[in-house]
């Protein structure tokens, strides 16, 4: 009998041995097994990384490269600016010169059988600069044509055959500021006639910008001289000349 409760407390001891090593087991395959799954997520982590990293490296050298071609762009922009500036500046300069023998009249009334010729022979008489009509090119108003309700006339462009007779009728005029068209019997309006170089459109804007300037900051003189744009302070003061909007901060 007591062999046989021996026998069966050993088998018990052993199936309950067996079974927690069976269980033992299992959990160390199932730790395994996690392991395992780890290890390969691990893995696959690892290897993103890497990927990462090449994408990285990758995005980094094109966004170099972009950095240097957009460097690249910006310096030919530039360039570009420049030269097209250099450029619109001597179209201008080029302009201004054909126009060296030129003058605008302004304020002469207009009267559909006129002569521009004969207006402009009678200013430049009453001004006291005597003309001989063959010394004029042309005379001509410019387009295009107003209205006839139009309140203020059309100016009148003169190219003359000789710049200095053009200088001598600038200089006349300016001492004559206050002449009117009924002054010169061309008219009853009592309108100033004014005789200027005959500049282009961005030059004539120049002028407008340095006098507004020149008033700001109490410059005395703003005039022109061979379609040149000059500004004086005062008597005694240097003449500054003006060739573009860059040189108004000349005027201070």
């Amino acid at each position: 009998m007591r062999q046989e409760m021996q026998a069966m407390l050993e088998a018990t001891i052993k199936n309950t041995i067996t079974d927690q090593l069976k269980t033992i087991h299992n959990q160390c395959t199932g730790f395994t097994e996690s392991i395992a799954y780890v290890s390969t997520q691990y893995e696959d982590l690892r290897n993103q990384i890497v990927d990462l990293k090449k994408l990285l490296g990758s995005t980094s050298s094109e966004l170099k490269c972009l950095k240097v071609e957009n460097k690249t762009l910006r310096g030919d922009l530039s360039a570009c600016m420049t030269r097209v500036k250099a450029l619109e500046d001597e179209n201008m300069k080029q302009q201004q010169w054909v126009r060296l023998q030129n003058l605008e009249i302004t304020g002469i009334p207009e009267d559909k059988n006129e002569s521009t010729s004969e207006l402009v022979l009678k200013v430049t008489k009453h001004i006291g600069v005597n003309i001989e009509p063959y010394e004029l090119e042309f005379a001509h108003r410019v387009q295009p044509r107003r209205a006839e309700s139009a309140a203020r006339a059309r100016s009148i462009i003169v190219r003359l055959r000789e710049r200095v007779v053009k200088d001598r009728i600038i200089a006349a005029a300016r001492k004559h500021r206050a002449i009117t068209a009924k002054d010169m019997g061309i008219g009853s309006e009592s309108n100033k006639i004014y005789v200027n170089e005959h500049l282009t459109k961005d030059s004539k804007m120049l002028l407008n910008s340095c006098k507004q300037k020149a008033k700001e900051v109490n410059y005395k003189y703003t005039w022109t001289k061979n379609c040149r744009i000059y500004v004086r302070k005062n008597e005694t003061s240097p003449a500054i000349p003006i060739n573009s909007s860059a040189d108004l901060i000349k005027i201070a």
